[in-house]
């Protein structure tokens, strides 16, 4: 059996690799000590906090955005912007936030809260 696939060597990375995990998760606990939100509506006119952290190419860790017709990523690229990401959404949802990418440029990201938390 070949272990050198793109999906072995990604999975592999992945479960070797806390290095991303940790970093997403310190940002993470960056973003909300540093958290002031501005008031949005949503499309059911729920009310919510948002703020503004940064591009995707400037926070995650190969400084790239992904579109699945393009081949401008590597395994490696992929693993460590999934290990940051899972490392950033867990400290995100521990504290009743989520991400949300900005509606007029994709790359825009905010962390969001509800007013009731």
């Amino acid at each position: 059996m070949d272990n050198n696939t793109f999906e072995d060597k990604y999975w592999r990375f992945i479960e070797r690799d806390k290095k991303y995990h940790n970093q997403g998760k310190e940002f993470g606990k960056l973003c909300i000590s540093q958290f002031s939100g501005e008031v949005f509506d949503d499309y059911d006119d729920n009310t919510y906090l948002a703020d503004y952290i940064g591009s995707v190419m400037s926070i995650f860790p190969s400084g790239k955005f992904y579109m699945f017709w393009c081949s401008n990523f590597t395994w490696k690229d992929a693993a460590m912007d999934y290990c940051f990401n899972e490392g950033l959404e867990s400290v995100l949802d521990d504290h009743n936030y989520w991400l949300e990418s900005g509606e007029g440029d994709p790359t825009d990201l905010f962390i969001c809260r509800s007013l009731d938390d």
